[in-house]
């Protein structure tokens, strides 16, 4: 979300820098709440770097599990710590494996711009 600069009334949004250290704490919030979260991914104008005022982050997060239908999970998530709206896609392991399975345009998405950033690999992330 945007915030105030000390001096002006314009809007200031967040760099990347400080949405990715953002970002790694909520992860190591959400995976110590959800200890059955298995994989996140972020895709979109920020995995991709063309992101800029007014951009959501993008992620997929992949649970061996969940109860809930996949259209309720996001609401489910706090994502207020998080300095910029949020897009959560939640899948459970079946479902992900059965995405991954067809060869759509969304996938093809992931495999091109996916950024792996639970469990994060050496080399990659947003600050790396």
């Amino acid at each position: 979300m945007p915030v105030k600069s000390l001096n002006s009334s314009i809007l200031k949004w967040p760099d990347k820098e400080s949405v990715g250290n953002s970002l790694k704490k909520w992860i190591s919030t959400i995976v110590t709440e959800h200890d059955n979260i298995l994989q996140i991914i972020c895709i979109g104008s920020f995995a991709r770097d063309d992101w800029g005022p007014g951009s959501d982050i993008d992620l997929i997060i992949v649970m061996q599990d969940n109860p809930y239908p996949f259209w309720q999970r996001p609401a489910q998530w706090d994502t207020a710590m998080l300095p910029v709206p949020a897009e959560l896609r939640i899948y459970t392991l079946e479902e992900w494996e059965k995405t991954k399975n067809k060869n759509n345009r969304f996938w093809n998405v992931i495999l091109k711009e996916g950024i792996q950033v639970y469990p994060q690999k050496p080399g990659s992330g947003f600050n790396s």
